[in-house]
């Protein structure tokens, strides 16, 4: 299993996975989603159309992110995609 931290600080140094304590749900964060709702909107959009993912919540008030995603889905995997989309072109 990769090292969360490892797997986001080559593509987005400020993402956090803050909590994952839950199976199925995790609480991550970015300043770069922090006073920008239309970044926040778009990140929503793709990740929601990610395999396994259940739902997603940002807030651009706080930069924070809750994914909630089958059981069985790879976090790493849905955890490099959210760092992708936070990398963006």
């Amino acid at each position: 299993m990769l090292d969360p931290a490892a797997v986001v600080t080559s593509a987005a140094p400020d993402l956090l996975v803050v909590h994952r304590k839950l199976p199925g749900r995790a609480r991550l964060r970015s300043e770069q989603l922090r006073r920008a709702p239309a970044r926040v909107r778009a990140l929503e959009a793709e990740l929601r159309k990610e395999r396994g993912v259940l739902g997603v919540d940002a807030s651009p008030v706080t930069g924070s992110i809750l994914l909630r995603f089958e059981q069985g889905a790879d976090f790493e995997a849905l955890l490099r995609r959210v760092a992708e989309l936070l990398a963006g072109p």
